[in-house]
């Protein structure tokens, strides 16, 4: 499964070559030999590359110390400022991955709200009114047009 989008207007809307990469050419391999360095470090030669999100979840704490002390190298020859930029990158992805589990849940949960309603409504043959759960998140222009904790209300109007 590709992180990208399907459709080719919204691909060429993420220009991850040019808009990334050859903005920052330098850095990216500054970070992948952190990777390497990191990887060697913490599980040895020869071990393959991974990211173990389990080891350290302190980004933002780590990255501000490191960039406290940018300009300067750390004890292992590293610049601060490359292990910040690391530590930037990995807070954005788990908070990414967050989001990303969080919309999958909320679609999950409005799917199963919509076979609920078919069956109960099949059976008592009126309305059936339900509440959007608190603690799901919804945009304002989501298709129901709904907030947490709003009614809605199938075949009939909202409470």
């Amino acid at each position: 499964m590709s992180i990208l989008p399907i459709d080719a207007a919204e691909r060429k809307a993420a220009p991850v070559f040019s808009g990334v990469l050859m903005y920052f050419p330098k850095t990216m391999v500054a970070l992948a030999r952190l990777s390497l360095a990191g990887n060697i470090q913490h599980y040895g030669p020869g071990t393959p590359l991974h990211w173990n999100r389990e080891v350290s979840a302190d980004h933002q704490d780590c990255m501000v110390r490191h960039a406290m002390q940018s300009g300067t190298e750390d004890t292992d020859g590293i610049l601060h400022d490359v292990k910040a930029a690391w530590r930037a990158l990995a807070q954005c992805e788990v908070v990414l991955d967050r989001l990303a589990i969080n919309s999958a849940r909320e679609s999950e949960l409005m799917t199963a709200l919509a076979a609920v309603h078919e069956v109960v409504s099949e059976r008592i043959g009126g309305t059936v009114t339900a509440h959007v759960p608190p603690f799901v998140q919804r945009d304002a222009d989501d298709d129901l047009g709904l907030k947490a904790g709003e009614a809605i209300s199938y075949g009939g109007t909202a409470e």
